[in-house]
């Protein structure tokens, strides 16, 4: 691989790293929640439906999905999404964006010296 390319593997890596343990702390905490208000459900029985007040279970619940699910789709995503954040760099002037198929010493649209 070129020099370029082993610093974006490097960087992907990184993010990749990044995203699972953020994954990783969304979904610990969301079983936590999980199972605390599957708790809260068992020991208060068949579920009352206050008119002004929601249970406490429906709260824990709902936050437990707030986290399972991004933590699940940062899981399932995270090579994607950091192809998405780290970018190959296209070989391109830096003038006037033109591509470069090879590493000319001037660019052949607007005349820039590339210094190669």
């Amino acid at each position: 691989m070129t020099p370029v390319a082993d610093r974006v593997a490097a960087r992907r890596h990184t993010v990749i790293i990044v995203l699972r343990l953020l994954a990783l702390a969304l979904i610990i905490t969301g079983a936590i929640m999980l199972l605390y208000g599957l708790l809260v459900l068992g020991i208060s029985g068949t579920p009352r439906h206050g008119l002004i007040r929601t249970p406490m279970y429906v709260h824990l619940l709902a936050r437990a999905g707030a986290c399972l699910l991004p933590g699940a789709g940062l899981m399932l995503l995270d090579q994607r999404i950091a192809r998405w954040v780290v970018p190959m760099p296209r070989p391109e002037c830096p003038r006037c964006r033109y591509r470069l198929h090879d590493r000319p010493p001037r660019c052949p649209e607007c005349g820039l010296d590339l210094g190669a």
